[in-house]
């Protein structure tokens, strides 16, 4: 894990030169927030933000809000441009979260101290709908509260892939199995069975098999740790420190080991490619609207696109603690600013004079500090080197891109399927002449035969009716004499009847030839990222669906689009709904016997 304490050591050589002998504006601002403390996998219950998780978000937009708000005085020099200071205008920011719980009210817990309530008699300025025709102000509950405009995407979104690159992406799975089957991890998990066996009767008896306690499920095993030795007395008075020092390293080195290139194969940092695009359309939104748009964008997740940005920028190499996992409440900046001999009186004309800086806090505490990071070599570079180095290190610079790379199965990926026709017309000589480069799948062949067909039926029955006299009668079977089920006649109104689905639940999960079965009713967690690669380990004894990396797969979100820049936000979706696959079988009313 990153040392607060040592980031401002290594980046000193790099923060005289950055401004130099000139005064900054800060124009905008791209944070990315890894979520508070959560409930763990281990505990069998749906994941939950902690009150401790929630106090330190609160804490960490305090921070922020000193940083980007100017009191007035000028106190700030790095307040954002033309950001209002008292009262929220939802036009000036981008709030993106998954649809995660421990997400979304992490970022819920972090905007009650960016936008602190309002008190309309004491606010220095007071908003015309505070005031009430007798000439009262009357306050909006819990003492002025402002409500931000928090947009929260789910996995069916095609834009969710901006936060969350890695869910849903197959490639990303393969590459994160290759892993899991290579040697490498092989040799540490012979090395490390030894000490995660040593710690089940302390720590993990009744939380997980004993064979699944290995370094192969090290995010898990660690996240139980940490959580029972700040919240388990028993636990804290046991542990030794070294224990759960040894545990957080064995977990930082697997999620580096899932969010690095490993031998040359880029698409483990797919998450952090498509988190630096989403960067960038934001920062070139608010410099193509003048600065009226998204100056304060705050964008929520897991500790995932974080790690795997840190690794296209190629700092864990020049800065080895870049190795480590972020701290709850962690925080990547990006900040579009500009230099001169004073504070700027207006938005800049055009790009060419815009630069862009990486900085990192890692926590949450007090003293943490907010530090600059080289970013392409240097301390900050202008806007087109930055697109320039950004096109070098992504390719996912837009859905259907994301969908290729991944070789997605997702739902949203099918719409950027090829599916053309061509048009031939004759030309002089009489041949065909292609009018499109495009051509007819067989798939959309067979479908647009089959509604033609479709159609002439319907048109020949509708005819056969009308000329015909062809009528359809419905005949109505004879009432039971009784109440029916198993007693027939005999059948009490007291009697419950047993409701059995068309089909075996053991058959529809896949296990066909067990016979009927009864499904169980779903319990446990919310699954988390990386569920479809899971630990074969625990499926064999189990114990399936721990993630390997930590991700959002309760609900991921739907950021902006690069390719129009900044994209619609598009109506709400029923949740439920949005997760029933279309293409199979209808809903059937039940059979009773």
């Amino acid at each position: 894990m990153l040392s607060p304490l040592r980031v401002p050591v290594l980046v000193l050589a790099f923060a005289t030169p950055l401004l130099a002998q000139s005064i900054e504006t800060v124009l905008s601002s791209v944070v990315f927030t890894r979520h508070g403390e959560r409930t763990p996998i281990l505990n069998g219950l749906p994941l939950q933000l902690t009150p401790l998780g929630a106090q330190n978000l609160y804490a960490a937009g305090a921070f922020f809000r000193d940083r980007y708000f100017d009191a007035g005085n000028g106190s700030s020099a790095t307040a954002i441009f033309g950001l209002a200071q008292n009262t929220l205008n939802n036009s000036e920011t981008y709030i993106s979260t998954p649809d995660s719980e421990f997400i979304t009210g992490s970022a819920q817990a972090f905007l009650q101290s960016v936008y602190p309530p309002i008190d309309p008699a004491k606010s220095p300025v007071l908003s015309p709908d505070a005031v009430l025709a007798n000439g009262s102000y009357l306050a909006t509950p819990l003492g002025g509260y402002q409500y931000p405009l928090i947009q929260t995407y789910s996995v069916s979104d095609p834009n969710y892939v901006w936060l969350s690159g890695s869910d849903e992406c197959d490639n990303y799975n393969n590459a994160v199995y290759n892993y899991l089957l290579s040697a490498d991890l092989n040799n540490t998990q012979t090395q490390t069975n030894t000490f995660y066996q040593s710690l089940i009767d302390q720590l993990f008896r009744g939380k997980i098999p004993a064979p699944a306690a290995s370094y192969l499920n090290a995010n898990a095993l660690f996240e139980y740790a940490d959580y029972a030795n700040t919240h388990n007395q028993s636990v804290h008075s046991k542990l030794v420190p070294a224990d759960l020092d040894q545990l957080r390293v064995l977990s930082d080195r697997f999620s580096y080991a899932i969010t690095s290139p490993q031998g040359g194969d880029n698409i483990l940092t797919i998450a952090g490619q498509t988190l630096l695009y989403n960067v960038a359309a934001l920062l070139k939104t608010n410099a193509l609207h003048q600065g009226r748009l998204f100056k304060l964008n705050l964008l929520f997740g897991s500790f995932d696109p974080m790690m795997a940005a840190a690794s296209l920028l190629q700092l864990p190499s020049s800065f080895p603690d870049f190795y480590g996992t972020p701290q709850h409440g962690s925080s990547l900046v990006f900040e579009l600013f500009t230099l001169g001999a004073a504070r700027r009186a207006s938005y800049p004309a055009n790009m060419s004079g815009l630069r862009v800086r990486f900085l990192f806090r890692n926590g949450t505490a007090p003293s943490t500090p907010l530090s600059p990071f080289p970013i392409f070599g240097a301390p900050s570079v202008t806007w087109d080197v930055f697109m320039q180095e950004l096109e070098k290190i992504s390719q996912a610079n837009n859905p259907a891109s994301w969908c290729n790379l991944c070789n997605s199965t997702a739902f949203f990926c099918r719409q950027y399927q090829a599916s053309t026709v061509i048009l031939e017309t004759p030309n002089a000589s009489g041949t065909a002449t292609a009018s499109s480069g495009k051509s007819l799948s067989p798939a959309v062949g067979g479908i647009i035969g089959a509604v033609v067909a479709l159609a002439v039926a319907g048109l020949i029955f509708a005819a056969a009716m009308l000329l015909g006299g062809l009528r359809i009668q419905r005949r109505r079977a004879p009432a039971s004499p009784g109440l029916g089920g198993f007693k027939g006649a005999e059948k009490l109104a007291s009697d419950t009847d047993l409701s059995v689905p068309r089909y075996s639940a053991v058959m529809a999960a896949g296990a066909g030839g067990a016979g009927a079965g009864i499904m169980p009713p779903r319990a446990g967690p919310v699954q988390p990222g990386h569920e479809r690669v899971g630990s074969w380990e625990l499926r064999e004894h189990g114990f399936a669906g721990l993630g390997l990396g930590e991700g959002v797969r309760g609900g991921v979100s739907r950021p902006v689009s690069v390719v129009s820049a900044v994209s619609a936000v598009s109506a709400e979706d029923d949740e439920e709904a949005l997760r029933v696959n279309p293409f199979g079988d209808p809903v059937r009313v039940e059979d009773h016997v």
